[in-house]
């Protein structure tokens, strides 16, 4: 190469790199601008669970211990609880629901502090396996029990309702079926469906009954997953939202259990040596907006379009919840790591 061929080669090569530079500047000053608070707590076995209850920021932690910050004034010391239960959802500032698992099992209606128990309501069908579920305004507290007769053939799943007001524990209604693990309860904002999620011979499995009118609707294995870990419903209780052990996000029609669409496509969503799996789902309390986490980083989609408005990044290795704030503005992230911190981002519009 002469002289002048260098000549006219170094701007490009000038401009080419300080495009790259300033592309790599962007894409870390976007994301640091998406953190706006972080929030630190005392050593613990990390954040099992994040969710919005009114204006109110609820963690659960691996220890069974709880915090509570207002999504008004994150900044101000949060309120800490013990609870001695890995199933426990805040119902107003100072009321936490629990299951005790005793035998036979029993729920706990208590402070952030289980010392103070208010009541304590025993299951009327003896022995099984209890799983909570609360719809997003805290006024619909379900209970699932889970039985399997002595052969192991069939079995029974219970739902009750659970009222703080009458401590009473009365049973809305039983699916017979086969045998399942339940892994998850979700319950429609209007509280008149519950989606359980989980596995049934070596697939993925799911029922949706109808609350009020007390019935099953349907329910159906998916042969192409192992396991529906989780499943959560639009605002309107007419949409699930399910994850499963790939890396998609499922759209499913409540009432007829069909899918309609899968938002996560692998493409988008694989690594090098294998497709990575979604960790967390949940859906805005307005219903425009849905958040699914893979790994370390949250996707989000407009519910009404399906169009994915943006991706973040907390910091976090590998995620295990998330929560949208009341107004659909921020996104609470946690992970499992001991003494793991809580991350505030800005979500996309």
């Amino acid at each position: 190469m002469d002289k002048s061929q260098k000549q006219k080669s170094s701007p490009i090569l000038i401009f080419v790199v300080a495009l790259i530079v300033i592309l790599i500047a962007t894409v870390v000053s976007n994301r640091r601008s998406s953190i706006v608070a972080q929030l630190n707590l005392p050593l613990n076995n990390g954040i099992a669970n994040l969710s919005t209850c009114g204006n109110l920021l609820s963690a659960a932690s691996n220890d069974n211990k709880i915090y509570v910050w207002d999504w008004t004034n994150l900044s101000k010391k949060p309120l800490q609880g013990i609870i001695e239960s890995d199933q426990a959802a805040l119902i107003t500032p100072d009321t936490v629901v629990s299951v005790k698992r005793v035998n036979p099992e029993s729920v706990v209606i208590s402070g952030l502090d289980a010392n103070e128990t208010r009541r304590e309501l025993y299951l009327p069908s003896g022995p099984g396996t209890a799983y909570l579920g609360v719809n997003q305004d805290r006024s619909k507290i379900v209970l699932l029990l889970s039985r399997s007769n002595n052969s192991g053939a069939a079995a029974k799943y219970d739902l009750f309702d659970v009222s703080i007001d009458t401590g009473r524990v009365q049973p809305i209604l039983t699916v017979d079926s086969e045998p399942g693990n339940v892994g998850h309860l979700s319950v429609s904002n209007d509280g008149n469906r519950v989606v359980v999620a989980g596995e049934r011979n070596g697939q993925g499995w799911m029922f949706v009954a109808d609350l009020k009118e007390k019935r099953l609707i349907w329910q159906k294995e998916m042969p192409d997953f192992k396991k529906i870990f989780k499943a959560a419903f639009s605002a309107d209780g007419e949409i699930i939202y399910a994850r499963g052990t790939d890396s998609t996000l499922l759209v499913l029609n409540a009432g007829s259990g069909e899918e309609t669409r899968r938002l996560l496509s692998v493409k988008e969503n694989a690594s090098t040596y294998r497709t990575l799996p979604v960790q967390a789902v949940v859906v805005s309390r307005d219903g425009n907006l849905v958040a699914a986490a893979v790994v370390s980083t949250v996707y989000i989609w407009d519910t009404k379009t399906g169009k994915k408005l943006g991706s973040l990044g907390g910091g976090h290795k590998v995620l295990s919840s998330i929560a949208i704030s009341p107004d659909s503005r921020l996104l609470a992230t946690s992970d499992m790591r001991q003494g793991g911190k809580i991350k505030i981002l800005r979500i996309p519009r």
